[in-house]
């Protein structure tokens, strides 16, 4: 960006005054990435996104300042590199360059940034191996663009398997994602008594239910993933319990685990590990066990009416939407944002109509 920059010093479309705003721009962002500006690529794609991650952390301008400074970086990029359809940082060998054309839908944006590494690294598609994948992360943590390297480069490994098997002459090569890394701070399932995991089964494999006349119906037929999940919590609540002070030999059958005095124990102890505080999460737990002693251990009466307490406690409080659906309408409160989203067909229209635009980004 440095050497751009100075090649502006002359240029027709520039006064002093604004030659020496771009300049100023170019030392403010250099100093908010922590890098000298010669070492700051005069890329579009690359300069957005640190734009975008310095406005997400706040970064110490006040709002109208990083409206200068980004207008600033993109008029130095305009004069200095020009618009350009694909990216001049590394130009992709023929190989690299027709399978990239094969490229599309999720797979045009997740796959793009590896084909330029491997390109640039002098590797061929044949010779794609394991061993290039920790250059790969390397590189990413080097060039520092990036919030989250670590689901980027899963991205890009599930995006190449996936080529694999939907594109016709895309390299046999399947790369092998790492397992992702959690703090586990549940109990293994193994380590709790034989009894109690085979009653834990007992509720999740059941295949029938009866009704109140004794005849037997087919139960409910769960998504698998919902299975996992349910269990999952079912052993999260009986490791609290167990980490909260119970012996885990004590744990025999699940009544051990969702009668009302335990159950408090458990959830008072991930209400603890959460801050203090509920959640969505926490509820839903709550209410799968109050399930279990409802259903499974035929619970009635008073008993389960304190499980419905206990439940309804740890209820947030929004009933229509959770909280991720809450937190993501909450920016169409502001009535800039909401505007943008009305008049958005409208931009999208004109830009499609634009002249300048090749057929693809019209499109």
């Amino acid at each position: 960006l440095e050497t751009v920059i100075e090649r502006l010093a002359n240029h027709p479309e520039l006064t002093p005054k604004a030659y020496a705003a771009i300049r100023s721009a170019g030392n403010t962002l250099a100093r908010l990435l922590g890098k000298p500006l010669s070492e700051v690529p005069a890329h579009a794609g690359y300069l957005n996104r640190q734009l975008q991650r310095l406005k997400k952390r706040q970064a110490e301008l006040q709002p109208h300042a990083f409206s200068n400074l980004k207008y600033n970086i993109n008029l130095a990029v305009r004069l200095g590199v020009g618009r350009r359809g694909r990216s001049e940082l590394a130009p992709l060998s023929n190989d690299w360059r027709g399978l990239k054309a094969k490229l599309s839908g999720t797979l045009a944006w997740k796959l793009p940034r590896f084909i330029a590494f491997l390109s640039a690294s002098g590797i061929a598609p044949d010779a794609v191996r394991q061993q290039h994948l920790d250059d790969f992360a390397a590189a990413l943590a080097t060039a520092d663009d990036l919030d989250d390297i670590r689901a980027h480069y899963r991205a890009a490994i599930k995006a190449w398997n996936r080529a694999v098997s939907e594109i016709a002459g895309w390299p046999q090569v399947i790369l092998v994602l790492p397992p992702q890394r959690r703090a586990r701070w549940t109990i293994e399932e193994e380590k709790f008594t034989d009894s109690f995991r085979a009653d834990v089964d007992a509720f999740f494999n059941r295949d029938q239910r009866t009704n109140m006349f004794g005849l037997k119906l087919k139960a409910r037929q769960r998504r698998p993933a919902t299975y996992r999940h349910r269990r999952h919590e079912t052993f999260k609540a009986a490791s609290a319990l167990v980490l909260s002070g119970t012996d885990i030999g004590s744990l025999r059958t699940l009544a051990d685990l969702v009668s009302p005095e335990p159950l408090v124990q458990a959830l008072g102890y991930l209400v603890e590990r959460n801050g203090g505080e509920t959640s969505e999460a926490l509820h839903h737990l709550a209410t799968g066990l109050k399930s279990i002693a409802e259903h499974h251990l035929g619970m009635a009466g008073e008993e389960l009416a304190t499980i419905g307490l206990i439940c309804a406690d740890l209820d947030p409080g929004r009933k229509q939407m959770g909280e991720r659906t809450y937190s993501r309408l909450q920016p169409f409160e502001d009535d800039v944002v909401l505007g943008k989203l009305l008049h958005l067909s409208e931009r999208l229209l004109l830009e499609a109509r634009n002249p300048r635009l090749n057929l693809r980004k019209r499109a």
